[in-house]
C-alpha cells in the first residue's frame, strides 16, 4: 500500500470517528471523498464522448492544493476526446501546464482585465468565457463546458453522465443550457447557476455575448433590498446574466415568478451535482451547504426532480414564493 493510500485511508477512519462521536440528537452527519482520475484496474481506458466537445475553465489560477492543474490532468486523463481550454489572465503564472500541451487537446488563452470588473467581478467572467468559447469556435466543436478554474465534476463518468442526460431531455429543436443545482435557486428569479454549463456551442456562445455590467453597487442595492424579489429586481450576478440571454432570445422578462418559471423549463436542464463528483475549491467543502433546514427557504435550490415536476405542469409554487416575499426585512 502506498503511502498516499495509507494516509488517506487513514485520515478517512479518523472523519468516521469523529463524525459518529459529534452525530446525535436531530443531526447526523455524512462526508464524501472525491478523487481526481485514478485507473483503478489495469483495463481502465478512457473515455470517449459521442460529440465533439470542448471545456472552457474560466478564470485565476486556484493554486490551493494545485486544484487547476490537477482538475486539467483529471479531464485530460478520463476522457480521450475532450479538449481542455484554461482562459485566465495576462498575470497569472501558467508555466506549469506547459507539460499538457503535448497531448493536443490542451490550449491556453490569456486575457486582458476588464477597465471595470463589476458588481461581485461579474465582468471578469464575462471576459474571460468569451475568451475561451472563441478558442473553442477554432476547434469545431458540436459541444462546450463551460466551468471554473476552482471547481471539478470528479466522477469519472461525470461528462458521459451528462451527455446522457442532455439527450434524453433534448431535441434537435430544443436544445437548452444544462446547469447544476449548485447555486441555482428556485425563488430567487431567474437565478440559474452560470457556474458549470452544457450544451451546443452556439447556443453558449449567445449566453456569454452579453454587455459589461458597468453599474456601481452603490447605485443598485441602495436602499438594501428586503426580500427576495426585491433582490431579483436589482438584476445582478447570474440574475443579471439570465435575464441578458432571455431578453436576446426575444422574449420579455417581467420578474414574476410564473415568467422565471415558464423560462426554467423552456430555455434551462438543471441535474444534480452531487452525482457528477462536483466540488468547489473555494469557501466550503460543504457540497449542499443550502440544504441545512436552519437556512432560510428563499435559498432553495433548483434540483433535478423539481425541474422534472415543472415539465410534468404538477407542481404549484406561486403561493410559497409570494409568502416567502411577504416577510419583509429577512432577506
Amino acid at each position: 500500500m502506498g503511502s498516499h493510500t495509507f494516509f488517506g485511508q487513514f485520515m478517512t477512519n479518523v472523519m468516521m470517528r469523529l463524525l459518529l462521536r459529534i452525530s446525535g440528537g436531530d443531526t447526523f452527519y455524512t462526508f464524501n471523498r472525491r478523487f481526481f482520475h485514478v485507473a483503478r484496474f489495469p483495463s481502465d481506458s478512457k473515455q470517449v464522448l459521442d460529440f465533439n466537445t470542448a471545456l472552457v475553465l474560466q478564470g485565476p489560477i486556484s493554486t490551493r492544493n494545485n486544484f487547476t492543474f490537477k482538475t486539467i490532468k483529471h479531464y485530460l486523463d478520463t476522457y480521450e476526446n475532450l479538449e481542455i481550454i484554461l482562459s485566465t489572465w495576462d498575470d497569472e503564472d501558467t508555466s506549469l501546464f506547459g507539460e499538457f500541451f503535448s497531448s493536443g487537446r490542451f490550449h491556453l488563452v490569456k486575457s486582458v482585465y476588464p477597465d471595470f470588473r463589476g458588481i461581485s467581478n461579474i465582468n471578469l467572467q464575462i471576459v474571460s468565457s468569451r475568451a475561451g468559447l472563441d478558442v473553442a469556435k477554432t476547434l469545431r466543436v458540436e459541444r462546450v463546458i463551460k466551468s471554473r478554474t476552482d471547481q471539478a465534476v470528479l466522477d469519472n463518468s461525470a461528462i458521459t453522465i451528462i451527455e446522457r442526460y442532455f439527450e434524453l431531455f433534448t431535441s434537435p429543436s430544443y436544445l437548452p443550457i444544462l446547469t447544476l443545482d449548485r447555486n441555482s435557486f428556485l425563488y430567487r428569479l431567474y437565478g440559474v447557476s452560470d457556474m458549470f454549463q452544457y450544451s451546443d456551442l452556439e447556443t453558449l456562445t449567445i449566453f456569454w455575448a452579453v454587455d459589461l455590467d458597468t453599474r456601481d453597487i452603490k447605485d443598485v442595492f441602495e436602499p438594501k433590498p428586503t426580500n427576495i424579489l426585491e433582490y431579483a429586481i436589482r438584476n445582478t450576478g447570474e440574475t443579471y446574466l439570465v435575464t441578458s440571454y432571455l431578453s436576446r432570445r426575444g422574449e420579455l422578462i417581467d420578474f414574476t415568478f410564473e415568467n422565471y418559471l415558464e423560462y426554467l423549463k423552456k430555455y434551462f436542464l438543471v441535474v444534480d451535482s452531487f452525482q457528477l463528483g462536483y466540488v468547489w475549491n473555494k469557501y466550503t467543502s460543504e457540497e449542499r451547504p443550502w440544504k441545512d433546514p436552519t437556512k432560510l427557504p428563499e435559498f432553495r435550490e433548483i434540483q433535478f426532480i423539481d425541474w422534472l415536476t415543472l415539465n410534468s405542469n404538477k407542481v404549484q409554487l406561486t403561493t410559497d414564493f409570494k409568502n416567502l416575499n411577504s416577510r419583509d426585512g429577512v432577506y
